[in-house]
């Protein structure tokens, strides 16, 4: 009896089986590329964490007018603004929700003499451990065109620059969820800078992830596929039910039970954050906290961060937006804890380049502010707040052109003692 030949399978077949996946995927990964598969979907569909950062973007595109002044900085504008804002309605604020700040917006128009004659909106965008990149990153996405307002004040302070916490402009919520603003070169352009660190083991999961989402189409456009997957079967569900329902989306995290992991980057919802009117509470010693930010100065981190404030600028001056910079105030322990020489080249540089581009720049850490307007080391407390308001209205009114172009119908003051 003749014996049978054992068949042969092409080499090509003789390959493992994880081989012959990625190759697989490799060839519907271009395919899907070269066609544009999937399409674009709007950032703010994207099925991603409900954090701060969301929650403001959806406001601020939600609005049927531009507001003409946008507050931006970190927590040491959003925590004395809201708890002020508190005071000032005599009712309790919801800081997820409430997004204008009506203290300043009278201050502007100096409704304690007199009726408003026209409508000065504030909106404020301050987001919770803000770098300076994280404030080009909402402004270039956000403040262009039809949707900018006329002025941009920025609340800034050496801890913006350096924090040890963030190993790369990359690394923060904020960052991760305005790059979906970003496109093609220009995001290329933008992950050479935010992925720039001091050593070289920093930031490796972003720049991994970054690698991903640049060269693998699918993995750059997994979230809009999911978007359309689920928007495809919610179509599909509708139509034979009659009804609404929502299919749930596992993408989109729920809240976090921990208020400070729901305050740098989880997700948040309504009702997490609230601010009584005229709450106290005793003064913190949070010493410790700053020597870790402070900890391993490193002045890349710095240097990178000058870059991100000159995009900012840059930006602002194409789009006619104007800029004021504060410089926050601090108490002196906070200050002590400080790198040497940092907050002096912070300082110089910040105020030369917002100069520079034609903006002003405001300097609030000028010993004005005691230990009775401060909540801790860091963040004023509510009669802080309302300080820091009265400040910023009176530096905009002393101004000409920025009072002619915001409230046209105040009548002009002098010239403000703490304008640079």
């Amino acid at each position: 009896m003749a014996r049978r030949k054992k068949l042969k399978l092409p080499k090509f077949l003789n390959l493992p089986t994880s081989a012959l996946s990625l190759g697989a995927f490799m060839l519907v990964n271009y395919w899907c590329q070269a066609n544009a598969f999937i399409p674009s979907v709007k950032p703010t569909q994207l099925p991603v964490k409900h954090n701060w950062q969301w929650w403001r973007s959806n406001e601020y595109t939600s609005q049927t007018n531009n507001p003409d002044v946008v507050l931006m900085g970190s927590s040491l504008i959003m925590i004395p603004i809201t708890l002020v804002e508190a005071d000032h309605s005599n009712k309790q604020i919801d800081s997820v929700k409430h997004y204008r700040s009506i203290c300043l917006e009278d201050g502007l128009q100096n409704t304690a003499s007199k009726p408003r004659k026209t409508s000065v909106t504030v909106f404020n965008f301050a987001l919770p451990g803000s770098m300076v990149s994280d404030q080009y990153m909402v402004a270039s996405s956000l403040f262009k065109d039809k949707q900018k307002p006329k002025l941009l004040v920025l609340g800034l302070t050496l801890r913006d620059f350096i924090d040890s916490g963030v190993e790369c402009a990359a690394s923060t919520p904020t960052y991760q969820f305005f790059k979906h603003y970003f496109e093609d070169q220009a995001q290329d352009d933008l992950s050479k800078v935010a992925l720039q660190t001091g050593k070289m083991w920093q930031g490796v999961t972003e720049k991994a992830q970054d690698w991903m989402d640049r060269n693998l189409y699918l993995s750059g456009k997994r979230l809009s596929a999911q978007y359309l997957n689920n928007a495809f079967w919610q179509k599909e569900i509708s139509s034979v039910t009659g009804g609404d329902e929502k299919l749930d989306d596992n993408m989109v995290v729920a809240p976090s039970k921990d208020m400070m992991d729901s305050l740098f980057g989880d997700a948040v919802e309504p009702g997490q954050f609230l601010f009584t009117p005229y709450a106290t509470a005793p003064y913190q010693d949070n010493t410790r906290e700053y020597k870790r930010r402070f900890k391993d100065y490193d002045p890349t981190k710095l240097a990178i961060q000058e870059k991100f404030l000159t995009k900012l600028l840059a930006h602002c001056k194409e789009q006619n937006i104007e800029v004021m910079i504060v410089n926050m105030p601090l108490t002196p322990q906070n200050m002590a804890l400080m790198p040497d020489g940092a907050y002096e080249k912070y300082l110089s540089t910040s105020s030369s380049l917002v100069r520079q581009y034609g903006g002003r720049f405001v300097d609030l850490n000028n010993g004005g502010f005691g230990i009775e307007n401060f909540k801790d080391t860091a963040h004023m407390n509510s009669a802080g707040g309302k300080k820091l308001v009265e400040s910023i209205a009176a530096s905009i009114r002393s101004d000409r052109a920025l009072s002619a172009m915001i409230v046209p119908d105040n009548k002009l003051a002098g010239t403000a003692n703490t304008v640079k």
